[in-house]
């Protein structure tokens, strides 16, 4: 790994060149190097894409209150707190663990979360949607009332 900054450099130069209509590659670069370089990228770009396509979209994560104590709570009893981070919702007594994306957008999020909580474990199909400042959750749980609305914490 300590040589493929050099050789995506080399890359690079190679790329620059045929854009130029140069064929051969500058004396002390290793096509193969080069080449391996430039597929090593590919890759990572490639997994880099497929995690970010696996994570909940940026401008949805963060603190979530329901009401202003939710967010202000220094007893521990805030009871409509939602935590959002990557690939997971936070909830008071349950976490969400992301399990199947199924629709993405920046500002939307359909997905299937593994849920942990108060010694069971189930499963359920989550929807978010920022509109504004305002997050709405609805969910696929017949027991759950919904949808429910969240302010961002300060």
């Amino acid at each position: 790994m300590r040589f493929a900054f050099p050789a995506a450099v080399a890359a690079v130069s190679l790329l620059a060149l045929a854009a130029c209509g140069e064929t051969s590659a500058p004396d002390g670069v290793n096509t193969q190097d080069a080449n391996a370089a430039t597929d090593t990228a590919d890759v990572a770009v490639a997994a880099a894409s497929e995690e970010l396509e696996k994570s909940i979209p940026a401008p949805l994560r963060g603190t979530w209150g329901m009401v202003d104590a939710d967010c202000t709570s220094q007893a521990g009893d805030a009871k409509g707190l939602l935590k959002i981070n990557s690939n997971s919702l936070v909830f008071y007594e349950s976490v969400g663990r992301l399990d199947q994306v199924m629709e993405r957008e920046a500002d939307r999020l359909v997905a299937k979360f593994a849920f942990t909580g108060e010694g069971m474990e189930w499963s359920r199909t989550e929807t978010l949607t920022l509109d504004g400042t305002t997050l709405t959750r609805s969910t696929d749980a017949g027991d759950a009332q919904g949808p429910f609305t969240y302010q961002r914490c300060g």
